[in-house]
């Protein structure tokens, strides 16, 4: 069944490829490191990790239903929620439910699922949706059986998740990796995404004691920058280079898992051609909202590509792949630099208040964001990793 909400101006969602941002990243932002080689990671676990907070409202809710019905709380599994999650990637990049579902894990003979597209915020919605569509069947589950749930969980477009509910009754052996809590299920998923910086640098003009050095070789590591091939095969990662807004739009990319994504035959810039080397990745922000371009007096759009990003801009990028998460900008500036009445303040204060970017303390004392600074790769790959560390 398919459940829809809608809020404000937003109106109908989009529901498309995106995170983790997220990591991860997810992004909301949904960005995080995706599990590298663990056997029953979840798939896209960047997704998951920047909705923790919801698939933990989803999961109480629906326990709190099954306990005001006699029944054994319900378990979160792995097994369970890859299923979930392969459908909500489904969903994201069609618009639409699949045709066909996954088959079922052998050993789980019931199951019952829905879609749900909402507004960060409306788990409760959710639960209700559930209950609506199984409630009958999960009074009717045997008084011995136990109830497996799987989340998937996506973002769709101006912060509206599209989540995905799978539920299985058992009363045979219960199925691979099964956790009580949405805590012990992501710490579980936290052993399989941990992150060790190499003794020996992929890239020869980084070392292990530089600044941002386990930040850049995580970059490497999840393969958002592998940097450049010099002639004679070595790697080079070049960390005082600016970032220019076309890498930028492939580091968000790849950082959310380089989701299935056709580009439009058309390009909605006039500066950009679909030749260009990241028309893909370019073409995917601007499906997502992540950036819009300028307009020009033609009424037509452009992107930039070659444009070095400033500060404020990639603050106001990670916040819309964020999935565009609540926040209340404070009525007082942290920064000397930057005014309430500023362009991206509230993109700029939400990277502060989550520890993403901290600016600069000057001599006096006074802390700065220097806005309108190009930013670095160095200092490119610390935002991200931030980024991804906090929705983990």
């Amino acid at each position: 069944m398919n459940f829809f909400c809608r809020r404000g101006k937003f109106g109908q969602f989009l529901a498309t490829t995106l995170v983790g941002f997220l990591t991860a990243a997810s992004a909301s932002v949904f960005f995080a490191a995706a599990p590298a080689t663990a056997s029953d990671a979840i798939t896209s676990a960047n997704l998951l990790y920047g909705n923790t907070a919801a698939i933990a409202n989803v999961f109480d809710g629906i326990n709190a239903y099954r306990k005001a019905n006699g029944l054994k709380p319900a378990v979160l599994t792995l097994a369970g929620s890859n299923d979930a999650q392969q459908w909500t990637n489904e969903w994201q990049k069609t618009g639409a439910a699949p045709t066909a579902p996954p088959a079922d894990i052998p050993e789980l003979p019931w199951s019952a699922s829905l879609y749900y597209s909402c507004m960060t915020g409306e788990e409760t919605r959710v639960v209700q949706a559930w209950i609506a569509a199984n409630g009958p069947a999960m009074k009717a589950a045997p008084a011995g059986s136990t109830s497996a749930l799987g989340i998937g969980i996506s973002p769709g477009m101006h912060g509206s998740l599209v989540v995905r509910v799978v539920g299985y009754d058992y009363s045979g052996p219960a199925p691979s990796s099964v956790f009580t809590t949405p805590g012990a299920y992501f710490a579980h998923l936290d052993a399989a995404t941990t992150y060790s910086a190499p003794g020996v640098s992929p890239f020869q003009d980084t070392v292990p004691s530089q600044q941002f050095y386990r930040e850049m070789t995580w970059l490497a590591a999840q393969g958002i920058s592998t940097g450049w091939k010099d002639g004679n095969g070595s790697a080079t990662y070049r960390p005082l280079t600016s970032i220019n807004r076309d890498a930028m739009a492939a580091f968000l990319y790849r950082m959310a898992g380089s989701p299935a994504y056709t580009a439009p035959q058309t390009s909605a810039f006039t500066d950009v051609t679909t030749s260009h080397p990241f028309y893909k990745e370019i073409s995917w922000l601007a499906t997502l909202g992540i950036s819009t371009g300028w307009e020009t007096p033609e009424g037509n759009r452009t992107f930039r590509p070659d444009l070095p990003i400033s500060r404020d801009a990639m603050a106001a990028f990670l916040y819309r792949a964020s999935g565009y998460p609540a926040f209340t900008a404070p009525q007082r500036s942290p920064y000397v630099d930057v005014s309430p009445a500023q362009q991206f303040y509230k993109e700029m204060t939400w990277l502060s208040a989550n520890g993403i970017s901290t600016g600069w303390t000057e001599p006096d004392g006074m802390a700065t964001y220097r806005p309108l600074t190009d930013i670095k790769r160095d200092a490119m790959a610390a935002f991200l990793y931030r980024l991804a560390d906090k929705n983990r």
